[in-house]
């Protein structure tokens, strides 16, 4: 909203109307999305891609992670990893 010389609430109200979203819906969206992302191609503790990824403990997290994807941190990057292994699959 500051960068944007916005109040908060026009920002939230503008940025709801533009997206359907919330901006802090938009934000946890986005910051999951780093966290598959970095859980596909690193081995980075989950605790370490949470932090990094903007999330303030792993709690909240795993709790964000498991609410979208059905699935832990660990078993997804689990599942990736073995779906990666199998010959023939990219």
């Amino acid at each position: 909203a500051e960068a944007c010389n916005f109040s908060k609430f026009y920002f939230a109200h503008e940025f709801h109307d533009l997206t359907g979203m919330t901006f802090m819906r938009y934000l946890n969206d986005f910051r999951l999305e780093k966290g598959m992302e970095r859980l596909r191609l690193t081995d980075d503790s989950v605790t370490t891609v949470a932090l990094s990824c903007g999330f303030g403990n792993v709690r909240s997290f795993n709790r964000s992670f498991k609410e979208r994807n059905r699935m832990t941190p660990l078993e997804y990057r689990r599942q990736f990893r073995s779906i990666a292994e199998i010959p023939g699959k990219s």
